[in-house]
């Protein structure tokens, strides 16, 4: 495992542990094993699908 996908999986694995959230922008779940990163939405848990909604909603207003 590369050093960058260590630290990848130490900030999931400590936002989970504190009973957070982690996924892609479109709320998916964040995977690091493809090339492609849709971004990140990194949250308490408790308002992450608003967070997910309203970043949604952001992005058809662009």
């Amino acid at each position: 495992m590369q050093p960058l996908e260590q630290y990848k999986d130490f900030a999931v694995n400590l936002a989970k542990e504190a009973g957070g959230k982690v996924t892609d922008i479109n709320g998916n779940e964040q995977r690091y094993d493809h090339h492609i990163i849709n971004g990140a939405i990194i949250s308490n848990g408790l308002v992450h699908d608003q967070l997910v909604e309203v970043i949604q909603k952001s992005r058809a207003n662009l």
